[in-house]
């Protein structure tokens, strides 16, 4: 039960993740993502059952070791007269001699505690999201408040951590109400994974966006950024480095259409949880919104163990942005951004354009926005594995839904080989045939892998945006000379 329990619980949890799975939505599956899939069908139920099994042997061996507490000849008697097995004489006296008031006694203290504890433990912090945060902070805004600002950090000895690295998100907005430049806008994803909208059933989840000035969703409602998970106290409210960590938290038991079953139930049992339980921005969280976390813990953790998660309750459970939608495109169309660049470092060297995909669909449908973007010079040459180009151009078509309006453009960047990078990219390539497009689960760059795609990605913008267009005319190549101009002037 051990062995099969192991190695079922690893397929569960590691080809759960992986993108060869059918739950990433790839529409024409092969051979190796079919196997995938059914191995991570029928292994998670595997593992949930050598789980059930090992925990009853784990119970039985209790209930021995209890009884052997007691004279052992007045046991043997009286379980020679039940017909018992000498060897099973403790579950003869746990469980054929309880009375059954001490059973519901019992119990009822058990549940007591429970409901006690979920009072007393916060969901948010008892999960694996404490640590990745920390990380993250130390990392990106610590570096940067060090090297960008010269402020001198006074770190924990121990831990390496400076409190003062982290900022509340309205923090960002000065004294005269100003937003200070860039503006952040956080993408997260509601998990709807128990949603009512039947049109919702694949998507499992909705949009979410933390801004210094409101955290929130376009068909929930938006709360001011001061006030959203403060709990009534302005220096407790949501802060950069923890919105940054929920819009990262790919790990999730609830990730909105890529949420199964068994491997939910998984990843909720070993607290596999990088997500974040806060009120719920709409009218169901009028009560809730200011509450960083909720004040009873069993009825969150236990939807969001059986994927019972929805926008309906007083909280709502945020995840990575990727769940919803990976590019964070369908939220500046929703704000009606003119010039969107996006940069899509997704792994997908078959060029399936999958999370453009998703983003132009999603945005069709909700918003009744087009885009057209032709990515046929991304498209890779079986014969040498280069692209003809590092970018495609499209029009946001804004002038469908708002009068008047003039059309946007759209900048799409996409990791790539044209055969006139530096040549040490281009000796890193030689070498490995999944550059630039190397599976996200390596977590682990050494130096050449990190200056290879660093150099790569500053090869491209360089390319992109100060060399001229070599040919086309149409409306959006002549935006983009628009905006190039405007920058430069």
């Amino acid at each position: 039960m051990a062995s099969v329990g192991g190695v079922s619980g690893v397929i569960s949890l590691v080809v759960g993740f992986s993108s060869k799975t059918a739950a990433t939505g790839k529409t024409k599956p092969d051979l190796l993502d079919l196997v995938l899939d059914r191995a991570v069908r029928l292994a998670a139920p595997l593992f949930i059952a050598c789980l059930l099994v090992l925990v009853t042997l784990g119970t039985s061996r209790l209930l021995h070791l209890i009884a052997g507490l007691y004279e052992p000849g007045i046991l043997d008697t009286e379980t020679i007269g039940l017909g018992v097995p000498s060897d099973a004489w403790g579950h003869a006296l746990i469980l054929h001699h309880s009375p059954l008031l001490l059973l519901l006694k019992l119990t009822l203290s058990l549940v007591i505690f429970a409901g006690a504890m979920s009072i007393v433990i916060n969901i948010n912090k008892f999960s694996l999201h404490s640590i990745y945060r920390n990380r993250l902070i130390r990392a990106y805004l610590g570096a940067t408040r060090l090297q960008e600002y010269g402020v001198e950090r006074r770190p924990n000895l121990f831990t390496g951590f400076d409190l003062s690295d982290n900022v509340q998100l309205h923090e960002l907005v000065d004294s005269t109400g100003r937003v200070k430049k860039p503006f952040h806008i956080l993408n997260m994803a509601i998990n709807l994974v128990r949603g009512s909208n039947l049109a919702w059933q694949q998507r499992k989840a909705q949009s979410f966006t933390a801004s210094p000035l409101f955290c929130g969703s376009w068909n929930l409602g938006y709360r001011r950024a001061k006030v959203y998970g403060a709990n009534g106290r302005l220096h407790r409210a949501m802060t950069l480095g923890t919105a940054m960590a929920i819009s990262g938290a790919a790990a999730s038991p609830n990730m909105g259409y890529h949420s199964a079953p068994a491997v939910t139930f998984l990843l909720a049992f070993f607290n596999v949880r990088l997500g974040w339980w806060l009120g719920n921005p709409g009218p169901a969280g009028r009560h809730t919104f200011d509450q960083s976390c909720p004040r009873i813990a069993v009825r969150p953790l236990f939807a969001e163990t059986f994927g019972l998660t929805d926008a309906n309750n007083p909280y709502v459970y945020l995840s990575d942005g990727g769940h919803f939608e990976n590019l964070g495109l369908y939220e500046m169309v929703l704000r009606r951004c003119h010039c969107i660049v996006v940069c899509d470092a997704s792994c997908d060297s078959a060029r399936s354009f999958l999370d453009l995909g998703g983003a132009i669909r999603k945005i069709r449908i909700d918003l009744g926005i087009d885009i057209d973007i032709p990515t046929d010079l991304l498209q890779v040459q079986p014969e040498n594995r280069l692209s003809r180009a590092h970018y495609a151009l499209g029009i946001i078509r804004y002038d469908q839904v708002d009068r008047e309006a003039s059309p946007g453009l759209l900048i799409y960047l996409k990791p790539s080989l044209t055969g006139n990078e530096p040549a040490d990219v281009r000796q890193y390539a030689s070498c490995h045939d999944e550059f630039p497009h190397e599976p996200t689960a390596d977590q682990f760059f050494d130096e050449s892998q990190f200056e290879s795609y660093r150099s790569l990605g500053f090869h491209i913008a360089e390319k992109v945006f100060s060399q001229p267009l070599s040919k086309g005319t149409g409306q959006a190549e002549v935006l983009f000379e628009a905006f190039r101009s405007g920058r430069s002037s």
